[in-house]
């Protein structure tokens, strides 16, 4: 009976930090990359959970390089912009 005791104000604090989190960054404008790495980093949160099994992860593993690679491009094109 403890552990609830201890555990209800736990999860109610992180869903009050989830709820701001995602109101924040949903407020804002945002790029097509930057909603990706949200969706991206909410799957690998909860596909792999708390036992942070990495069998889940091998099949995104392109998608992951893949994203790195297409935001460091977009990075190098906006500097060379601004030079």
């Amino acid at each position: 009976m403890l552990i609830y005791v201890l555990l209800i104000p736990i999860f109610l604090a992180l869903l009050f930090k989830w709820f701001h989190f995602f109101k924040f960054y949903l407020t804002k404008k945002r790029s097509f990359s930057e909603y990706f790495f949200l969706v991206f980093i909410g799957y690998y949160v909860l596909i792999t959970g708390p036992v942070n099994c990495s069998r889940y992860m091998m099949p995104l593993q392109f998608v992951l390089i893949t994203f790195v690679l297409v935001s460091v491009k977009e990075n190098k094109l906006k500097n060379a912009r601004q030079n």
